[in-house]
């Protein structure tokens, strides 16, 4: 199974064309705030009708063009996906209701349920366990490269997007998969995963077919494993001794040395067993038949001479 594929929301998937680019390009998800601290460095008022049109903005943005069909085709490919963003879950879940993708996702995560906002591990890691996975089966995709390196501290796999305006940190180790919009990034999974499966199937035990083609041996009528074959553990060691096996087959093998009997006595029995009523093998000649007996029930001098 591939990774839980985890989305930050704003700019990743939605446009922010609607609000300033400079002021989302420096400080990220958290807008509200820093609008707050701008306008008050600034000196410049700022009024609840300001406030409250930003924010109403935010809840309202599209998304990307090719979003919608990226997601639907990872999510349609059996992949797993969520929304993790540092807004709270009530304005994320109505960021994605009006741009039409919350139907997408299995779960709408908001870091300010750990009250640690990304980049943080916790947010993060929060995201793993409510997915039910290992944080290194969670791949974080955002647009934002402070998001993808605080994923990557954490232990998660990563996907960047590089949306006009988006670079990544050069000192910062590179993502697994970078594309220019979500549909390239969502190429680059379904590839990911498909090679991961790959591996996962080169790994696995090879088949034992029920018949030795060489030596015609057969498994059981329960299904149990060719008796000559070794029964391997985990660690790919015997379990089991053949030699005991191969005893225990050559009772039926003509001509071997079988717990101490002549090989020819062998051999000679089975001549016999298949030509009965013949003369005896060629191989191994048979004592000279008894001399006839006299009258008086005494051998003949000559039998007695023999003996």
């Amino acid at each position: 199974m591939g990774r839980v594929q985890v989305f930050d929301v704003n700019e990743t998937l939605l446009d922010l064309a609607g609000l300033d680019p400079h002021f989302e390009r420096i400080f990220g998800d958290h807008a509200m705030a820093a609008l707050v601290m701008t306008a008050e460095r600034a000196g410049v008022p700022l009024a609840d009708d300001d406030k409250k049109a930003v924010a109403a903005q935010l809840r309202q943005l599209p998304a990307h063009p090719e979003v919608d069909g990226a997601l639907r085709r990872l999510r349609d490919a059996g992949v797993r996906l969520a929304a993790l963003t540092n807004s709270t879950e009530e304005v994320a879940r109505a960021q994605l209701e009006h741009a039409g993708l919350i139907d997408t996702f299995e779960l709408v995560l908001s870091a300010d349920t750990v009250g640690r906002l990304k980049p943080a591990p916790e947010p993060y890691r929060m995201a793993a366990e409510r997915l039910g996975v290992a944080v290194d089966q969670v791949r974080l995709i955002a647009a934002h490269a402070w998001d993808v390196a605080g994923a990557a501290r954490a232990g998660c796999a990563t996907a960047f997007v590089a949306r006009p305006g988006k670079v990544l940190d050069p000192l910062v180790e590179r993502p697994e998969i970078v594309g220019a919009d979500l549909t390239e990034v969502a190429d680059a999974i379904l590839a990911a995963d498909q090679s991961d499966n790959r591996g996962a199937y080169r790994q696995r035990p090879p088949h034992q077919p029920d018949n030795d083609a060489g030596g015609g041996r057969q498994a059981s009528s329960e299904g149990a494993p060719d008796a000559r074959a070794p029964v391997t553990g985990q660690h790919g060691q015997a379990d089991g001794d053949l030699n005991q096996t191969d005893d225990a087959l050559e009772d039926d093998v003509p001509g071997r040395d079988i717990g101490g009997q002549d090989a020819g006595q062998l051999q000679d029995r089975h001549w016999h067993a298949q030509h009965p009523g013949e003369e005896g093998h060629q191989d191994q000649p048979e004592d000279p038949p008894p001399a006839p007996k006299h009258a008086d029930g005494q051998q003949s001098d000559e039998r007695g001479q023999r003996g």
